[in-house]
């Protein structure tokens, strides 16, 4: 059995120790789209034109993109146009009134404008088209 007593002094403390070696670095983060916010306006929520003629749709664009206008009838799309714009602003896209060798029945049509920025960013808009 021991002696019981109080506790004794105690020792200053010791030296640190040397800082380690820094981690590696991390990778960069990847850079954001110069158009993040890319945006497609057509100039009308609908548009009208006769059997067999040219349809002139105007629209802008935020930024430069490549732009498509898809015609529908139904879930079906009948016709395509494609544009390529270097920069924003206004601009037009003509559908020839033509599918294939005929001209386009007459109907309701639903115009889908799509645009696709070279950073990948891609914005979209719809109007109706009446072919009388």
């Amino acid at each position: 059995i021991g002696a019981t007593g109080g506790s004794g002094a105690t020792g200053a403390p010791g030296a640190s120790g040397a800082t380690g070696a820094p981690g590696a670095t991390g990778a960069p983060g990847t850079s954001g789209s110069a158009h993040p916010d890319l945006s497609v306006l057509l100039s009308a929520a609908s548009f009208r034109s006769l059997r067999g003629k040219p349809v002139r749709l105007r629209f802008a664009v935020s930024g430069p993109a490549t732009v498509t206008l898809a015609l529908m009838r139904g879930r079906r799309t009948v016709a395509t146009a494609r544009v390529t714009r270097r920069s924003a602003g206004r601009a037009s896209l003509i559908w020839n009134g033509r599918l294939g060798r005929r001209a386009a029945p007459r109907g309701t049509y639903t115009l889908v404008l799509s645009a696709v920025a070279p950073a990948g960013a891609t914005a979209r808009d719809t109007a109706t088209l009446r072919i009388g």
